[in-house]
Parts: C-alpha cells; structure tokens; sequence
C-alpha cells in the first residue's frame, strides 16, 4: 500500500464528496450541512480530483451528476469509510475491554464459590470477550505469570490467576493481588468424632491428628497455613 501517495488525499476531502452525492448532487444542500461555505467546498473536490487526476462530476450537466468515475469511487469510498469506522469502533472496543481474549489459572481450590457466578457475570457484561480456563496448581500460576517460557512449554499463556492464600501472607511480591472472597477452613470429621460437635476448632486441637491432605507441592496453601501458625512445635500428622 502506497501511505505516501495516500496521505496526500485528506479524509475530509472523501466526506465532502459523499455528502455531495448524499443531498443530491448539490453543493449548496452539502455545504448547508456541512457548516461551510460553498465555494471552500468547491476548492476541496476539486483539489480531490485533480489530486486523483480524474473527474468525479459532470458538471456539464444540470443538476450535476457523477462520471462513471465518479460511481466507482463512492462505492468504493463508503467501503472504505465503513472499514475505517469499524477499525475506530473495535480499537475503542479492545481499549475498553469489551472484546479480545482473557485467559484464566485457576487453582482447583478456587473452583468453588463465587467464581461460577462472577464467571457468568462477566460474560453477560463482555459477550464479545473470549473466555478461556485453564487449571493450574498456585505454583504453576505463578510461573505461567512471570515466565513467558511457561507458557511455550505448556502452551498454556494466562493473563491472570485465581488462587486460595492466606490473607496475612503475600505469595509473590513481583505479582499484584486483588481480593476476591474470604472463605473459612472447614475440617470434615466422622460423626463419632470428638471434636465433631465442637462450632469452632482450634489448630491446637488437631495436634496429634492424622490429617488427610492433598499434595502440599500442588496446593502449598496448605503448607504455607500450618508454618504460619502460632504454634511452631505444631507439626500436622499427614
């Protein structure tokens, strides 16, 4: 495409011959619409058409009608006044947030709550964003967010994490973290247990606990949530 030859023709030039054609060939309707004066208007088209070295009006004629030329080149003009329309439309579309692709990690442990609905929300608000979700333990969030070599190993790139960590306990200084929902540890026990009637249980009372726990190198909130305990000699039995 020749930009150098192209930027010599003004997009102003092209609306005013448009609007032309659009009031009925009058250049007086034109201008009244426009806000300018006729003779101004005048200059512009035919700086148009001796830029472009052809005739777009037949002025020969009463009212004035376009040249064959002249037919080509508004059809081909709306064409390329709709594209350029279009191209400022989707760019203030993507500036805005309202189209594109956002790819989500999302911990297993976090599957739950209000991430079903906050999902369903943003898709009803962005309909025109495509949504992609990815499972991946904390860890593998993290390095997926700071290592682009993540994500060509695993093609799997994501623009941002979901993930359960302990408020007090920030996992990753070189990350920005928002918070989404506190939640509450929940321990599941047998009916017969002794602690099972109890509303709240102490970290103190699981000492000497056999814990069932899901692999801490996967979901290390666990890990990070027993070390950050006040009571260093408690160590969990897995």
């Amino acid at each position: 495409m020749n930009f150098q030859a192209l930027s010599t023709v003004e997009l102003r030039q092209i609306c005013y011959f448009l609007t032309i054609v659009d009031t009925g060939y009058s250049f007086s309707r034109a201008a009244e619409r426009l806000q300018i004066e006729q003779p101004p208007l005048s200059q512009r088209i035919r700086a148009l058409e001796k830029r472009m070295n052809v005739q777009l009006f037949d002025r020969t004629r009463r009212p004035v009608q376009l040249t064959a030329a002249g037919k080509v080149f508004e059809r081909e003009a709306r064409l390329a006044l709709m594209q350029i329309e279009t191209a400022i439309a989707q760019a203030q579309k993507m500036h805005q947030g309202e189209i594109g692709h956002l790819s989500i990690g999302i911990a297993s442990s976090a599957a739950n709550g209000i991430l079903p609905e906050l999902i369903r929300r943003f898709c009803d608000r962005y309909p025109h964003v495509h949504l992609e979700l990815h499972e991946l333990t904390a860890a593998q969030q993290r390095e997926a967010l700071r290592d682009t070599e993540f994500s060509s190993r695993h093609n799997r790139s994501i623009d941002m994490g979901i993930e359960v960590f302990l408020a007090d306990v920030l996992q990753d200084v070189n990350l920005e973290h928002r918070f989404l929902q506190a939640e509450s540890l929940v321990a599941a026990l047998p009916e017969a247990h002794s602690l099972a009637g109890s509303g709240q249980i102490a970290l103190k009372d699981l000492v000497e606990q056999s814990l069932i726990l899901p692999d801490l190198q996967a979901f290390p909130f666990y890990e990070t949530f027993w070390s950050s305990a006040p009571h260093p000699v408690f160590s969990p039995k897995y």
